[in-house]
C-alpha cells in the first residue's frame, strides 16, 4: 500500500532519453511501481523495448520490466508529471519540443545532464518554474538498447535549475513526491533547495578529467599517478570556481582561490580514483568518431568567462584540442616505424 501511494503522489512520468541512464531510472523506476514512458530517440530502439522489454542487470542480478516505450515522434499518451530528461547535449535542442510535448502545460521536467547551456535552451520551451536539475554519481553502462548494467551506486541531489524563480509551494511537494520514488526505486535521493554549487563542482570534476583522458586516451585513474598533469587540472578547476562566483554561485566558504581550487582538485582525484579502470564519456565519443560535450564544458566555461570580463586560458585551450582532435577524427591505419 504505501509502494503503490508513494508512486500514485509522483504521478506518472516519463523518462527522455535511451541512454545508460535514461534505461537505468526507467526500469528501476518501473520495477518500483512508478507508472513510467521511456521516449527514446529512434523507432529500431522503440521496437526492440516493446518486444522483449528492459533489462537492467545490478551485482550480478538481472531484472527484467515491461515499459511503455515510445520513439521521440511518436504522439504521446496524455501529459506527466514529471520529465525527466537524460540524453546527450547534442541532442538538448530536438529533445526540448518532445519534452513540452509530454510535460503539457503543468508537468515539470528535471534534466539529468552534464555542463551548461541547456538550461538557456530547455527555457524556450518550458517556464523556469518548471525546471528542474539533478546531479548524480550513479554509474551506468548500457550494453545495448535494451540492456543496461547499473556499475556504480551513488548519490543523486534534485533542485529547482534557477532557485530565483520562484518555486511555487506545489513545486516544492511535487519535487519531494518524485524523489520519495526515486528511493522507493533504491536511489539516494536528496532534495537540495539551490541545487547550483552541486551543478558548477561536479562541472569542475568534468572539465578537469574529461578532456584530459580524452586527448590522452587514458583511463581515469592514469590521471592520478601522472604527476606532471596535476598543475593543470588545479588550473582548470580554480578557473571554473572563478566563472561560477562571477555568475553568483560559490564552491566553497571562502573566496576564490587556493582553498577552493585544492579542494575541487581533490574532489577530482577521488572521482579518478573511484574510477579508474572507466574511460571517460569524452574519450568513448572520440574513439566512436562522434562529437564529444566539449562545448558545454570546458567550452562553456571559457566563453562565460570572456562574457564575465574574465580569463579562463586552461579550459579555453583544452577545449580547442579537442575540437582539433574531433575535427582530425580517428587516424585510419597506424604509421610505420621510420627508417633507420
Amino acid at each position: 500500500m504505501i509502494v503503490e501511494e508513494t508512486a500514485a503522489a509522483a504521478g506518472r512520468i516519463a523518462v527522455i532519453g535511451g541512454g545508460s541512464l535514461g534505461l537505468l531510472l526507467a526500469g528501476r523506476l518501473a520495477a518500483a511501481g512508478a507508472d513510467v514512458r521511456l521516449v527514446v530517440r529512434t523507432g529500431d530502439q522503440r521496437d526492440r523495448l516493446r518486444a522483449e522489454g528492459l533489462f537492467v542487470e545490478t551485482a550480478g542480478t538481472i531484472l527484467h520490466v515491461r515499459v511503455p516505450t515510445f520513439s521521440t515522434v511518436d504522439p504521446p499518451d496524455g501529459p506527466v508529471a514529471w520529465g525527466v530528461l537524460c540524453v546527450k547535449q547534442r541532442h538538448v535542442a530536438n529533445a526540448a519540443p518532445v519534452c513540452a510535448a509530454w510535460l503539457g502545460t503543468s508537468g515539470r521536467l528535471v534534466a539529468w545532464l552534464n555542463g551548461l547551456g541547456h538550461e538557456e535552451v530547455l527555457a524556450r520551451w518550458v517556464d523556469d518554474a518548471r525546471l528542474y536539475a539533478a546531479v548524480t554519481t550513479e554509474g551506468a553502462l548500457r550494453m545495448d538498447a535494451v540492456r543496461v548494467r547499473h556499475t556504480g551506486r551513488g548519490e543523486t541531489h534534485l533542485g529547482p535549475m534557477n532557485p530565483r524563480a520562484g518555486t511555487r509551494p506545489e513545486g516544492d511537494a511535487a519535487l519531494s513526491a518524485l524523489v520519495a520514488v526515486l528511493r522507493q526505486a533504491g536511489f539516494a535521493a536528496h532534495v537540495t533547495p539551490d541545487i547550483r554549487p552541486r551543478v558548477w563542482r561536479k562541472l569542475a570534476v568534468n572539465c578537469a578529467i574529461n578532456p584530459l583522458t580524452a586527448l590522452l586516451g587514458v583511463p581515469n585513474g592514469a590521471l592520478v599517478e601522472a604527476m606532471d598533469l596535476h598543475p593543470v587540472m588545479r588550473a582548470v578547476v580554480e578557473e571554473v570556481a572563478a566563472v561560477a562566483a562571477a555568475e553568483g554561485v560559490a564552491l566553497g566558504d571562502g573566496t576564490v582561490g587556493a582553498a577552493i581550487a585544492e579542494d575541487l582538485l581533490a574532489e577530482a582525484l577521488a572521482v579518478c580514483r573511484k574510477t579508474a579502470a572507466n574511460f571517460s564519456s569524452m574519450l568513448q565519443d572520440l574513439s566512436r568518431g562522434q562529437p564529444t560535450e566539449i562545448a558545454h564544458l570546458n567550452g562553456a566555461v571559457a566563453s562565460r568567462a570572456v562574457r564575465r570580463g574574465l580569463a579562463a586560458p586552461v579550459n579555453a585551450t583544452l577545449a580547442r584540442l579537442v575540437r582539433a582532435k574531433e575535427s582530425l577524427g580517428k587516424p585510419e591505419k597506424q604509421f610505420p616505424s621510420n627508417p633507420g
